[in-house]
């Protein structure tokens, strides 16, 4: 995708890279994490590379990665009811 951008009468075209997200292997959820807390909470979908989380006031589930990284990429679509609220550490 090629956008262009004006300053004062100055056009700029910004240049075609790669996604970095493309530039790195992709793990999937059961490959890559193992469970930390929760387990009856967490269900796996799509063959492993979704999960989803079943919350409620008392308890909740989490995921640790299996290996050790300096770096990386996560991504998370989060829904919560109305009055609920999420903490992430």
């Amino acid at each position: 995708m090629t956008s262009v951008v004006s300053s004062h009468s100055r056009h700029y075209t910004t240049p075609m890279v790669p996604r970095l997200t493309d530039l790195f292997s992709h793990v999937s959820v059961d490959k890559g994490l193992s469970n930390s807390f929760g387990e009856p909470n967490i269900k796996l979908i799509n063959n492993g590379s979704m999960a989803t989380f079943a919350l409620d006031k008392t308890s909740g589930s989490g995921l640790v990665s299996r290996n050790q990284y300096y770096y990386g990429f996560f991504s998370a679509a989060i829904k919560l009811p109305a009055g609920l609220h999420l903490e992430l550490w």
